[in-house]
């Protein structure tokens, strides 16, 4: 079988980028998004076609993705390739593949089919840009932890609005509230008043 020279593996090229970013002080980053977009949607198309053809690779994963000169994706490896037009009685519940990839059905020791691919490719995109996707995780965790922090300072604010509307309201309401001083007359009547209480209640007397 001939095929084009390739001149490395798909996890070679992450291994490259992540130890790129690393030196550029960005630790566990793999490959970009739009680099993860290129080599999805590369495999998709290889998937395509092998599935159309009947073919389940059952093996996916970034060792056996080659790429050639341009940066272009060939898949390779297909010695535990299943052809579902020659399905043999139990030949295709038999555990292949590298663990890390491997479908539940697989795990489950089910038929394999073309999903087992499928889930292979969500594995390998997972690989490739797992820290973008961390990343944008973590970012919207701490806006939305921002945005609940302003909403409870607002919330205490109002509570405060409203406790100094309740306070002042009760102070209207009272009659003391005001502070201007009363007139010594108003004194000087009270006391008269306290005193005529205080003469008749002296001279009371309780008939025995």
């Amino acid at each position: 079988m001939v095929m084009d020279l390739c001149y490395g593996e798909l996890l070679h090229y992450i291994d490259y980028r992540a130890n790129e970013q690393e030196e550029l002080g960005s630790t566990n980053i793999a490959l970009t998004l739009k680099e993860t977009q290129f080599y999805v949607a590369e495999i998709v198309e290889a998937l395509e076609y092998l599935h159309t053809n009947d073919i389940v690779h059952r093996d996916l994963k970034p060792e056996n993705i080659l790429l050639d000169y341009n940066g272009h994706v060939k898949v390779a490896d297909f010695g535990t390739a299943l052809d579902e037009t020659k399905r043999e009685q139990g030949a295709d519940n038999v555990f292949c593949g590298t663990a890390q990839y491997v479908s539940p059905e697989v795990l489950e020791d089910r038929p394999a089919n073309k999903g087992c691919d499928l889930w292979a490719l969500g594995c390998i995109a997972y690989q490739v840009c797992w820290l973008n996707f961390v990343i944008l995780c973590s970012f919207l965790f701490k806006s939305l932890l921002l945005l609940l922090l302003l909403l409870l300072l607002l919330l205490l604010l109002l509570l405060l609005l409203l406790l100094l509307t309740s306070l002042s309201l009760s102070l209207s309401l009272s009659p003391f509230h005001s502070l201007t001083p009363l007139p010594v007359s108003y004194w000087k009547d009270h006391v008269s008043r306290c005193q005529r209480i205080h003469d008749v209640s002296t001279n009371f007397i309780i008939p025995t």
